[in-house]
């Protein structure tokens, strides 16, 4: 496991199968299934596995236009 501090900004591609956190490479930390996000996704919760505070931004692009 790992720990983001505040502010740091964890980017997961799922297209490209990278995880970085700050620029980074942590994808020896990945875990699990990878996101798809699509245009049919209604929902995603994000939990702080301490219980703190967790805030984020959630950043789609259409691939194809």
């Amino acid at each position: 496991s790992i720990a983001i501090p505040p502010g740091a900004e964890l980017r997961i591609d799922s297209d490209a199968f990278t995880v970085t956190l700050n620029g980074e490479n942590i994808l020896y930390a990945h875990l699990g299934d990878w996101i798809n996000v699509s245009r049919d996704l209604l929902r995603l919760d994000i939990e702080s596995g301490s219980g703190g505070d967790l805030s984020g931004n959630l950043i789609y692009t259409e691939r194809y236009l």
